[in-house]
Formats: C-alpha cells, sequence, structure tokens
C-alpha cells in the first residue's frame, strides 16, 4: 500500500469514527423550510404539560452508568413561578449526572431554570426552552410568557 492509498484509508477510518460520534449527539438542528420562531414558542407552549421557574434544591442517582456516561438522575425543583402545570410547589424531573446524546436536559444542583416539561413523563429537554435562567435564551422566553400564572410569595 503507497502513502497516497494509507492516506485514504486513515481519512476513512477518521470519518468513519468521528461521523459516529457525531451521529450520536443530541442535535437540535431545525431542519430546512422549518416554522417560524414564534409558532414553535407556540406550539411548545401549548404543548406543554408544565412551564415553571425553579430552583433544583436536591439531585439523586436512580440509575447508575459506568464512570464518564451519563447516569439517570431525578432533580427536585422548588417552583418560584409557574405559567402551566399542577398547583405544586415543587416537582420531581428526570435528569442526566452528565451532558448526554439522548437530549435529556442535564440540570445543576442549587441553579435556577426556565423549565419546558413535555409529555407525562416529566423530563425536559434540551432542543426546548429549558434554560438556565442565566442563559439569554431564558430572559427571551420569559419575555415572551408574560405574567405567569402563580408566583411564590417573596
Amino acid at each position: 500500500m503507497n502513502f497516497g492509498t494509507r492516506g485514504l484509508v486513515v481519512m476513512a477510518v477518521l470519518g468513519m469514527v468521528l461521523g459516529a460520534e457525531r451521529a450520536d449527539a443530541c442535535s437540535c438542528t431545525a431542519p430546512p423550510n422549518q416554522k417560524s420562531e414564534e409558532r414553535r414558542f407556540r406550539e411548545a407552549k401549548s404543548k406543554a404539560t408544565w412551564v415553571f421557574v425553579g430552583k433544583v434544591v436536591s439531585s439523586r442517582v436512580v440509575e447508575a452508568a459506568p464512570p464518564g456516561i451519563a447516569s439517570r438522575t431525578v432533580v427536585t425543583f422548588s417552583i418560584s413561578k409557574r405559567w402551566k402545570g399542577p398547583s405544586d410547589e415543587s416537582v420531581e424531573l428526570e435528569s442526566r449526572s452528565l451532558p448526554s446524546t439522548d437530549c435529556v436536559f442535564n440540570f445543576d444542583l442549587s441553579e435556577e431554570y426556565l423549565v419546558f416539561v413535555d409529555g407525562p413523563d416529566l423530563i425536559a429537554y434540551v432542543c426546548g426552552y429549558t434554560a438556565s435562567l442565566q442563559h439569554t435564551k431564558a430572559t427571551t422566553t420569559l419575555a415572551r410568557l408574560g405574567r405567569p400564572a402563580w408566583e411564590k410569595e417573596s
């Protein structure tokens, strides 16, 4: 095998390895001819079972994984504002201990988040409107949500 052929083989192997890694990662890229951002927001808000602002007050592992792999965790939020959802002042959501390839949002202890939960499984996803309150995405979304249906008294 000459250098040119070896170079092509190395490039092909690297392409497969790097391509496979990217294929497994969560991707939030919108398809061509995407819906307008306003329409996507309205649909996300309509479809959400919970929309709230809350602080992560605890986290526990419910399914351990090997080192370097995201474990399934349950995080408990203390809710300070709610636009949609039951009247509870706290809620438990599924999360991951590390960023993961299944697009489940990774919450950090003691951080505050704007959270959109879809469906009965009580899971927030990376590609939705869930964001840390420190992030510009949350600030923009909070402005679009308007006044909450309930707000915890200070």
